[in-house]
This record gives C-alpha cells, sequence and structure tokens, in this order.
C-alpha cells in the first residue's frame, strides 16, 4: 500500500507539472504573438534567391561550406599566423596598433629560406615608414599563390545576394553545419593583412578593393538567425576596421575614398541587427527541446 501511495504522488506529481508547464507555455506564446512576433522558425529562414544572383552559389564560394575548403591553403598567411605576435591583439579594447609587417616579412624570410621552425615567433617594434614599405612588398609577395582565388572572390561579390544553404529544418538544430563562418573569417584575416600591406606599399586602391571584399564578406551571413553567425560577422568586423584605421592613422586614404567608407560604415548597426538572430536563437531552442521530448516518449 505505501508503494502503491508512492506511485500515485509520483504519478500525480508529473501529470501536474505537464499541465502547469503547458498552461505557463501557452501563456508565454500569447504573449508573444500579441506583439507581433512569432515563434515559427520558417518564418525567420533567410528567403531563397536565385543561384545567378547568390554569392553562396559560386564555384568559389560553394566549397566555403564544406569540412574542408580547398583554397587559400599555400599563402604566407596559412604558412606562417602562427609564427607571428600579433600585437594589434587587444584591439577590441580600444589600443589598436599597427600590424607588425616586418615580422611578417621575418616568417616569409624564413620560410623562403627553409629557416621557419615548429614554435619560432617573429616580433617587431619597427614601424619606420620605409621598413614598412619594404616588409608589405615581401608580405604582398607571399600571398600571391592565392592571387586567382581572391580575383573569383572579388568577381564573386558583384552577385547581390548571399544565402548559405544552411539546413535549417533539422529536427536538431544544434547539429546544423556553419563550417562557413570559420572559413570567411580566415579570408577575412588574410584581407586584413594584404590591406595593411597594400596601404604601406602606397597602393591604397587595392587596398580600399580588399576592404570593399572583406565588408561584403563580413555582410554574406547577415541574414543568418543564427547568433554564432552574428558573432562571427561582428568579429570580421573589427577586422576590416584595421586596415581603415592605419589609413586613417597614415593619411592614405584620399578625400573620395573617405567618403566611400564612411557611406559603408554609416550602414552597419549591430544593435539592431541583434533582433533576428537573437528570435532565431529562440526558435531554435524551442525545437530542441521539442526533439529531445519526443526522443523521451
Amino acid at each position: 500500500m505505501w508503494l502503491a501511495g508512492v506511485a500515485m504522488l509520483t504519478g500525480a506529481f508529473y501529470v501536474e507539472e505537464d499541465w502547469r508547464s503547458q498552461r505557463d507555455w501557452n501563456r508565454y506564446r500569447k504573449a508573444v504573438e500579441s506583439r507581433g512576433e512569432t515563434l515559427d522558425f520558417h518564418s525567420l529562414v533567410p528567403k531563397p534567391v536565385p543561384d545567378e544572383e547568390n554569392f553562396a552559389t559560386t564555384p568559389i564560394a560553394q566549397p566555403l561550406f564544406q569540412s574542408k575548403a580547398p583554397i587559400l591553403t599555400n599563402d604566407l598567411f596559412a604558412r606562417a599566423d602562427d609564427h607571428v605576435f600579433h600585437t594589434n591583439n587587444q584591439s577590441f579594447l580600444g589600443r589598436r596598433h599597427f600590424l607588425d609587417l616586418v615580422a611578417w616579412k621575418m616568417a616569409w624570410t624564413a620560410l623562403k629560406t627553409g629557416e621557419l621552425n615548429a614554435g619560432q615567433t617573429f616580433e617587431s617594434d619597427n614601424m619606420d615608414p620605409d621598413a614598412r614599405r619594404s616588409a608589405a612588398l615581401a608580405v604582398l609577395d607571399g600571398m600571391k599563390p592565392d592571387d586567382k582565388a581572391f580575383a573569383e572572390l572579388q568577381a564573386a561579390s558583384a552577385r547581390p545576394y548571399s544565402r548559405f544553404s544552411l539546413t535549417y529544418d533539422m529536427d536538431d538544430p544544434a547539429q546544423m553545419s556553419l563550417s562557413h563562418l570559420a572559413y570567411i573569417k580566415k579570408i577575412c584575416q588574410r584581407l586584413d593583412l594584404m590591406a595593411c600591406a597594400e596601404l604601406a606599399a602606397a597602393k591604397p586602391d587595392l587596398a580600399l578593393s580588399h576592404v570593399k571584399l572583406a565588408l561584403y564578406l563580413t555582410d554574406s551571413v547577415k541574414t543568418e538567425p543564427v547568433v554564432i553567425s552574428y558573432l562571427v560577422r561582428a568579429l570580421d568586423f573589427q577586422l576590416v576596421i584595421q586596415p581603415i584605421w592605419e589609413g586613417l592613422a597614415e593619411h592614405h586614404w584620399a578625400e573620395s575614398q573617405l567618403q566611400d567608407l564612411q557611406k559603408r560604415l554609416q550602414q552597419y548597426d549591430f544593435i539592431a541587427d541583434m533582433d533576428q538572430p537573437l528570435k532565431g536563437e529562440r526558435t531554435f531552442g524551442i525545437r530542441e527541446i521539442q526533439h529531445y521530448k519526443n526522443r523521451a516518449i
């Protein structure tokens, strides 16, 4: 009788909790809908765009969505990034520094002579304009192996839309592949390095073209209603700011280029842009809970 009583109390507890949770859920859903919002994740999924107008469907962009993108694997950045001490790693705190191009040149020289050893790190405090100009030419020489890939990316950026084929309707949204985010970041890091080198080498037109490309790639994930996409986009934007800042500090930008950059940067509002990813995460969270609830039944 005692065991039966415990079983009945346990059953009554679960029945009451199920009823109460369903009541609270309906109350929350009605409150959300009364604000004109929705908990249906389909309404937040980016609308399809024509393939011929979609950056993500170009031959150079499609590999970004694979687990191993076979592009940008043999340039200076890919081979020496771990060996260069990044002096601007505190830029998020408002303490920007010029990119250490001389250190990059040292790494490039070591690569060419076969003297780059594991664990070796290069650092320089040489910010002399002539030294940076000489180093910039070496850096740009080191980035030449992927000139063709960058040219293809530049051509692909003429497309007005970008929508990667994320599998939004998965039962378990946590399993959705987002591998393209890391590759886009790596490309922006390269463009950051190249633009800074081009400015130091007195090539502001090339630098501006690479800054524009980096901004385009930064926005290529803007419509994705996922918080990690938003965060990576914000990080990529910070990378693009580096050459813009260096050009301002050294007065490399012409008046027309400054106007162009100002017009582009004024279009960014990361506070407003946070709304869609947060709503998306909410719908994905609900879907995730439902997924595990169904598995438990």
